[in-house]
């Protein structure tokens, strides 16, 4: 991007260099920039960078039933939402239709980050033991 920006200022001449130099440093001021404390610099961060959750859930397993049962936690279009599932036992979490899966264990909590962007009521269960662990829904 900086590349073609000296190029098109190359390109329109040297008559007003003053301007040129003034287009030149606020691009790069543009690029080099400060997120709360942390520099990117210019490299490109909107592809990788971390979302964090609007909202955040959690459910733990013990002895094969969910404690206080199954729950339906309801969010909106858009939201990005963190699940934390507890076990006492090994096994792998999954959340239909987004196909979110997770390792679950003793110690091992599985956490799901889901960025909610299907509307509709979606299962979440326990892979080997075979049973329902929440519902999500977005609206």
């Amino acid at each position: 991007m900086l590349i073609s920006s000296i190029l098109l200022i190359s390109a329109c001449g040297s008559e007003n260099n003053s301007s040129n130099n003034s287009l030149l440093e606020e691009k790069n001021e543009k690029t080099d920039h400060d997120h709360a404390g942390h520099n990117h610099g210019s490299r490109d961060h909107h592809s990788d960078e971390v979302k964090l959750p609007d909202v955040s859930f959690e459910v733990e397993i013990l002895e094969g039933k969910v404690k206080g049962g199954l729950t339906r936690f309801e969010v909106s279009k858009g939201d990005v939402v963190e699940i934390t599932v507890y076990s006492d036992k090994n096994d792998e979490v999954h959340l239909h239709v987004y196909d979110n899966v997770a390792n679950i264990g003793p110690g091992n909590p599985a956490t799901i980050l889901v960025d909610a962007t299907i509307p509709g009521i979606f299962e979440a269960e326990l892979h080997s033991a075979g049973f329902r662990i929440f519902e999500l829904k977005v609206s």
